[in-house]
């Protein structure tokens, strides 16, 4: 990774692995929510601020995915390219572990009406958790295979952030692609390579909840379902 020259010598241990990532984690969201907070929020509200943490995400996890999804496609979701883990795929982890206390706490301290229970205490409980599961039993490249769905936070967090850039239905048909399409393969691979698994189950959880946040969006934006305005 790039950081690498930036942090102290490592002795090859886990634990210091796993010290170098959360510094270096720590330090880029920090300078990440201080800059774009200063420097690209023209009217801030605790929904931008809350917006801004979600875009360093999903930036980073899209940045850092690729390599390992290129190679999940090329060999049609073969057992060695998304079970088990490398050096690589703990790193994402560690950093969205990271990311995700780093949220609460400035959820807590600069957009508390916006850090729900469902999108913020559960969400983050349960990857987080399940993140923690990934590395204790080495299954770290399953969880990053999966990052493509933050393909579709891109245009929802521009456009909660910079008005000018919402698109709503750009939003949906991309949330479907990723998240509904993708996502389905992705846990049916999993329930192949690995049959009733507690991996599977864990891709499995999210990819309902996908179909019911879609399912909402559908109802208010799918052609012919947008109430026409009352005449007088």
């Amino acid at each position: 990774m790039f950081y690498e020259r930036f942090l102290p010598p490592s002795d090859g241990s886990l634990v210091d692995e796993v010290a170098g990532d959360v510094t270096a984690t720590s330090v880029f969201i920090v300078v990440w929510y201080l800059t774009y907070r200063r420097l690209f929020i023209a009217v801030e509200t605790e929904k931008t601020l809350a917006w801004i943490m979600t875009l360093a995400s999903a930036v980073v996890g899209l940045a850092l995915c690729v390599g390992h999804v290129r190679e999940a496609i090329r060999t049609d979701f073969a057992y060695d390219a998304v079970m088990g883990n490398d050096r690589d795929s703990r790193r994402i982890a560690v950093f969205f572990v990271t990311y995700f206390a780093w949220d609460m706490v400035l959820g807590q301290l600069h957009f508390p009406s916006q850090f729900g229970l469902l999108s913020g205490y559960f969400h983050h409980g349960f990857f987080g958790f399940g993140l923690l599961a990934a590395l204790y039993w080495e299954y770290t490249k399953a969880f990053v295979v999966c990052l493509p769905a933050e393909l579709s936070t891109l245009p929802l967090g521009l456009g909660h952030c910079h008005k000018a850039l919402r698109n709503d239905i750009l939003f949906g048909v991309v949330f479907f692609a990723v998240r509904i399409v993708y996502i389905g393969v992705v846990v049916w691979k999993l329930l192949v390579v690995r049959p009733f698994s507690w991996v599977f189950l864990a891709g499995l959880v999210p990819w309902v909840m996908h179909w019911y946040w879609f399912s909402a969006w559908f109802k208010k934006y799918a052609p012919g379902r947008r109430k026409k305005p009352k005449t007088a």
